[in-house]
């Protein structure tokens, strides 16, 4: 049973990683991202192909030091397990594949956040502490980053796409929460800076006992690797400072007062306090300005959200169809092809094409000539429209309108949306440059 710790970036999750690593007397591990670049790799009934794991190692490698021909067997196969290969990873970085194996370890990721429905179901009895810090101070943490030399690379976001993020994740961890009753934890940082031998108490009932001093492999192997130059700091000692950022820098005021608004609910289900007091500068033109740039987001958003539905549905339906075996698929009777169908036909087509013999002279003449029917209207073949996903295909059930919710907080109807922007779009002319 192993435990997992995710968490939004910039929440306390290496600090955590430390202290239960050392309480529960658990190996752990330097963060892997395995799950993570896992889906790049479009993994079919459990399996990888040996191309993909191949390159999902060799992606790997730039944050582990692994032994890939230790591996050469498993990679080796026809189908290589995506567990088996996870686990041996994991005993390479713990030096145990014993402990591996009984699931005697501890990993964190903050990015496994977005895959526990696929890691749950890889170690059905695996536990999840979740880390959350007031988002005022976790922003300021990763807007710091953005200094040269201090972060990952982060590219530049409003405040309001973190917002976004932080909402989302948090949505995320209650739901899945709901679905598997007593396997998720929520950890506040600022609890366990200010109080962690109660926190690391209420850590270990939520475990279980199975954890009491199993390590056979040292402790803190490392989970700070040389280039993660932002974690320097996360090996200090347990300090309320640490959580409330004292002495560093914050959001300024308007930030501050943007967060508040958009997060006033999310923030007080987690005990943090919310005053939303606007800023004295700011005016009705700023307020029409922000309702303006909220809307068009959460049309960006409503996209996204409909896109990411189609790529989920899609690849189930692949996955389904991979884990289906040759024997199992059963094979429709061949139809008649077509040069044998026109084979049949062709004597009744030359029957019906062959002149017929003149008739003599005399005949001609007694012969009365045949009155012409009268012409029947000719009835047209009725028009065949494409079937939609509504008339045929039972795999695709109607689609209903989708009410999403953007951080403006304001309801729209998704398919209403779309269907205006469909109307209102227009071929587009060539420009100067073009030419």
């Amino acid at each position: 049973m192993p435990i997992f710790i995710v968490g939004f970036p910039r929440s306390g999750t290496t600090l955590a990683q430390k202290l239960v690593s050392q309480h529960l007397a658990l190996p752990t591990l330097p963060e892997t991202h395995y799950f993570e670049f896992l889906t790049a790799h479009e993994p079919a009934g459990g399996h990888l192909t040996p191309a993909g794991a191949s390159a999902l190692v060799e992606q790997l490698g730039a944050f582990l030091k692994i032994d890939t021909q230790a591996l050469r067997q498993l990679l080796g196969r026809d189908e290589v397990p995506i567990r088996a290969l996870f686990l041996q990873i994991i005993a390479q970085q713990i030096g145990s594949q014993a402990l591996a194996d009984k699931g005697q370890w501890l990993e964190k990721t903050p990015g496994h956040a977005e895959h526990l429905e696929r890691i749950v179901q890889m170690f059905p009895k695996a536990r999840f502490l979740c880390m959350v810090r007031n988002p005022l101070h976790a922003f300021a943490s990763r807007r710091e980053l953005l200094e040269p030399g201090k972060g990952w690379g982060e590219e530049w976001k409003p405040i309001e796409a973190y917002c976004a993020l932080w909402a989302q994740h948090v949505k995320r961890m209650r739901e899945f929460a709901e679905r598997h009753p007593g396997q998720l934890q929520i950890l506040r940082l600022e609890d366990l800076a200010a109080d962690p031998q109660n926190q690391l108490a209420r850590v270990r009932e939520f475990v279980g006992p199975g954890f009491a001093n199993t390590a056979a492999a040292p402790l803190e192997p490392g989970i700070v690797q040389p280039f993660e130059t932002w974690k320097r700091d996360a090996l200090k000692p347990a300090d309320p400072a640490i959580a409330d950022r004292e002495g560093k820098v914050l959001l300024d005021p308007f930030e501050t007062w943007r967060v508040k608004t958009l997060l006033r609910e999310e923030m007080s289900l987690l005990g943090y306090p919310v005053d939303t007091e606007q800023p004295e500068a700011m005016d009705d033109l700023h307020l029409k300005l922000i309702m303006s740039v909220d809307w068009y987001r959460e049309q960006f958003a409503r996209r996204d959200a409909l896109m990411d539905v189609k790529t989920t549905r899609i690849r189930g339906l692949l996955n389904q169809l991979a884990e289906l075996k040759p024997d199992a698929v059963a094979v429709a009777a061949p139809r008649p092809s077509a040069p044998v169908a026109i084979a049949a036909a062709k004597p009744v087509a030359e029957a019906a094409a062959a002149p017929k013999a003149m008739p003599k002279a005399a005949d001609a003449k007694a012969a009365p000539v045949p009155a012409k029917p009268a012409a029947k209207p000719v009835a047209k073949p009725p028009v065949k429209r494409p079937a939609s996903r509504d008339d045929d295909d039972d795999s695709f059930p109607a689609p209903r309108p989708i009410l999403l919710r953007g951080i403006s907080g304001v309801n729209d109807n998704a398919s209403e949306f779309l269907a205006q922007a469909a109307k209102a779009k227009k071929p587009a002319r060539a420009t100067d440059d073009e030419d």
